[in-house]
């Protein structure tokens, strides 16, 4: 009875996958066939498309329109161009997918997107393993109901990748495989601008293996997209990178609608020009990053609840800070989510309450946010902007405060 149970409740989940993704998937064909606007997935296959038949043009912005135009007709119709702006290296994700054509590709890969995202919830539910049913139901269902994983999803981004990218490292720092964490966190240059803060963080910990994982594995991505592109390709690269960090729409970065420090200092100044809110910028990211270096100089014991903690505040500053934080990225939050779980246990009742309830008020702003900009077509995204970052603002200082103190002294074998 008990294995007809079982297949029973397989069977179920079978059928609510399959018809989440086909959802999904109607959904995003449409967009791509309709309005292609909002799909990243074409920005990343017209890289890959460029890599196979021109990789010398691969940031060449006409290159891109009319490799674009010929990949998706509609999109000279639309007047809508996505630029590919990632590394040279990430065509390599999407090579696989070129010769299936357009559609099929963005299928494929919708498919492999969702794999990683059950990895990651089956990795977030063993990491949980402690807690009550409920907790671990309520963890399930706000996982696969999250927003910005929904969103990912939807339009082909690779915020799940780097999100599992970042869950395997901690996982990886945890079981004090250092080399093979480092490898994960080399492979942020994905999106080079959340590259940056973990760099550092590594750094300053000198911790020998971790650092040499990190350092090794940039390297070779840096070979690898310099085998891909050659010397004046990464040179067009790096220039496509001090054009992105200006509002400028041919690029399609709106630096109105990212979801960090920067963009919230342009809203508050009521401005939309980098330069006039630069100074503050920089200073309040040194307020951030400057007490993130202090807290990772320090090697604590993998078991420790201080260790997790550091994760947490490394993968919250990369979000606040970074140039560039789509609501798509905000999908790392699952991942603070998970190791806030994974140590709750060995915190104080009262921390503990603290914690669960910001965990549910960070679902809770992404889900009336995102509502709400879809209702008034943008007219609230500035307060969903704010509101996202004060929440993070105040998570932080809750660790912070708690980062060595009103935690329960834990005994670990040595």
């Amino acid at each position: 009875m008990t294995k007809i149970y079982q297949l029973f409740l397989a069977f179920i989940a079978a059928a609510f996958i399959i018809t989440f993704l086909s959802l999904i998937g109607n959904a995003g064909v449409y967009l791509l066939t309709c309005a292609p606007k909002g799909m990243d997935f074409l920005a990343f296959f017209t890289g890959a498309y460029l890599l196979f038949h021109s990789s010398t043009q691969l940031y060449d912005l006409h290159s891109q329109i009319i490799s674009q135009q010929h990949i998706l007709p509609i999109s000279k119709d639309t007047h809508v161009f996505l630029p590919f702006i990632n590394p040279p290296f990430v065509t390599i994700i999407f090579a696989p997918f070129i010769h299936l054509g357009v559609i099929n590709a963005y299928l494929s890969w919708l498919i492999i997107n969702s794999l990683l995202f059950t990895i990651i919830c089956f990795l977030g539910y063993r990491q949980i393993s402690e807690h009550k049913l409920s907790i671990k139901i309520i963890f399930i269902i706000c996982t696969i109901t999250f927003i910005p994983i929904l969103t990912a999803l939807l339009i082909g981004q690779l915020s799940i990748l780097l999100s599992l990218i970042l869950l395997l490292s901690w996982i990886f720092s945890k079981k004090k495989w250092d080399f093979g964490s480092g490898l994960m966190l080399s492979l942020l240059l994905i999106k080079p601008h959340f590259f940056l803060v973990p760099f550092l963080a590594v750094l300053v910990q000198r911790r020998r293996k971790l650092t040499l994982g990190l350092l090794s594995g940039a390297a070779i991505l840096i070979a690898l997209s310099y085998a891909l592109v050659g010397p004046n390709g990464i040179a067009s690269y790096i220039q496509t990178l001090m054009r992105t960090s200006q509002n400028d729409p041919i690029y399609g970065v709106d630096l109105m609608s990212q979801h960090s420090i920067q963009t919230a200092l342009l809203i508050l100044f009521h401005t939309q020009s980098v330069h006039l809110i630069q100074l503050p910028w920089i200073l309040l990211d040194l307020c951030l990053i400057l007490p993130l270096l202090f807290v990772w100089n320090k090697q604590r014991s993998p078991n420790s609840v201080q260790f997790s903690l550091q994760w947490i505040m490394l993968i919250l500053i990369t979000l606040l800070t970074s140039p560039h934080t789509h609501f798509h990225d905000l999908s790392f939050l699952i991942v603070a989510a998970i190791i806030v779980l994974s140590l709750s246990n060995k915190l104080k009742k009262k921390l503990r309450n603290t914690l669960f309830s910001l965990l549910l008020l960070g679902y809770a702003i992404q889900l009336i946010g995102y509502i709400a900009d879809v209702q008034t077509h943008g007219a609230t995204q500035s307060a969903w902007i704010m509101g996202n970052v004060v929440y993070i603002l105040i998570f932080l200082s809750i660790l912070w405060k708690n980062l060595g103190i009103n935690l329960k002294h834990i005994n670990h074998k040595t």
